[in-house]
């Protein structure tokens, strides 16, 4: 497993020039059955935003209503990207919010061990400025959001 987590860059939002950071988690699990990438970030505002993806399917999730109404407002048969046979097709849906809630507690417990690790060898752990335990899911709406040039910067890991 690959994760890394702090500051993720965001440049525009709907084509207007943001250049914050804000904080972030980025995960990618080497299966058998095919390689997973999860990515939950959390704006200023308290809106979050999570993507999964694997074999063809991207799935999202996140408390802004218009983005999720913005979504659930295209039909199901338009949501899927017509490929040639011999590629892989690609369709985006909406994720559980059971589904957030595990990749959550999977985090938690990484920051718990990690930081009982660093507790043990003197080290200090770099911290979020709110612990994942405050997150908070409730709906606001907001825009919708458009993403150009994400970087995450700081704090990459290995974990097997």
């Amino acid at each position: 497993m690959y994760l890394s987590y702090g500051k993720i860059g965001i440049s525009t939002i709907n084509n207007k020039p943001v250049n914050k950071y804000v904080d972030g988690y980025f995960q990618i699990l080497k299966r058998r059955s095919g390689d997973l990438m999860k990515f939950y970030f959390k704006l200023p505002n308290n809106n979050y935003y999570y993507f999964t993806y694997s074999r063809g399917v991207m799935q999202t999730l996140s408390n802004n209503t218009d983005f999720v109404n913005a979504i659930q407002s295209i039909k199901n048969s338009n949501r899927k990207q017509k490929t040639p046979r011999n590629q892989t097709p690609y369709r985006y849906i909406i994720a559980t919010e059971q589904n957030l809630q595990q990749f959550l507690r999977d985090l938690r417990l990484f920051e718990e061990a990690q930081n009982a690790k660093n507790t043990d060898s003197n080290l200090e752990q770099p911290q979020f400025e709110e612990p994942l335990d405050s997150i908070q899911f409730e709906e606001e709406p907001t825009d919708s959001l458009q993403i150009d040039n994400e970087q995450n910067n700081n704090n990459d890991g290995f974990m097997d």
